[in-house]
């Protein structure tokens, strides 16, 4: 099994991991799911954000230095997040 592990489904499982360790983040996926039709649901939504993460860490991972600078501006300024500090 660990043999047909690809790259997509190794960074996936490593954002499951950080997905379930992550208390505030559980939870708000864990309600999101609850409201969309319960425990069964659950399990998709982490998977579906695993293989997101996975997906984007693939793609930025075949940036240039550049690029990755590039990306991230973008990311913050569409986060809205404070760089300041």
């Amino acid at each position: 099994m660990i043999k047909d592990l690809t790259l997509r489904d190794y960074f996936a499982a490593k954002a499951l991991e950080g997905q379930i360790a992550n208390d505030d983040w559980f939870a708000a996926v864990w309600r999101s799911a609850a409201d969309a039709g319960g425990e069964a649901y659950l399990g998709e939504a982490l998977g579906y954000n695993a293989y997101d993460i996975a997906d984007s860490m693939i793609k930025i991972r075949g940036f240039s230095a550049e690029e990755m600078a590039q990306a991230r501006v973008a990311h913050q300024a569409k986060a809205n997040i404070d760089t300041s500090t």
